[in-house]
């Protein structure tokens, strides 16, 4: 899967095939969590997933890097769409100073062999329903 959009409501959009087992999976509990990844950013959403099968919602979101994988393009029948209702969010990000920050206090954590604090900098948990 790829993702095709991310909306401002938080709603994510995937490309994939029909034919994948993750399809069926949907189809038949739809409760799903998404986890992505980028460097030292990290981002897990959960939330509800919906298989779309709309040819005009494939051609807006249509990208010509997913011609690797349909061959026929947008008209390609095996290509369909998943929406991801998202309904909470928690992010990680250990980037840049805040990353300096997490391994300064894990360091110091360690050496005092003690547990460390989180920084609420570094972490935090959002609920997408509001």
């Amino acid at each position: 899967m790829a993702v095709a959009r991310v909306e401002n409501d938080s709603d994510i959009w995937f490309v994939t095939s029909l034919d994948a087992a993750k399809v069926s999976e949907i189809v038949n509990h739809p409760q799903v969590c998404v986890a992505m990844q980028k460097g030292r950013t990290y981002l897990s959403l959960s939330g509800k997933a919906e298989v779309v099968h709309d040819r005009a919602r494939i051609r807006k979101l249509w990208s010509e890097a997913w011609k690797v994988w349909f061959p026929d393009g947008q008209t390609d029948a095996s290509i369909a769409l998943i929406r991801v209702d998202a309904e909470e969010g928690e992010y990680w990000d250990t980037s840049g100073l805040t990353g300096l920050k997490y391994m300064f206090k894990a360091g110091k954590a360690y050496l005092a062999g003690e547990k460390m604090q989180a920084d609420g900098n570094m972490n935090e948990k959002v609920d997408l329903n509001t």
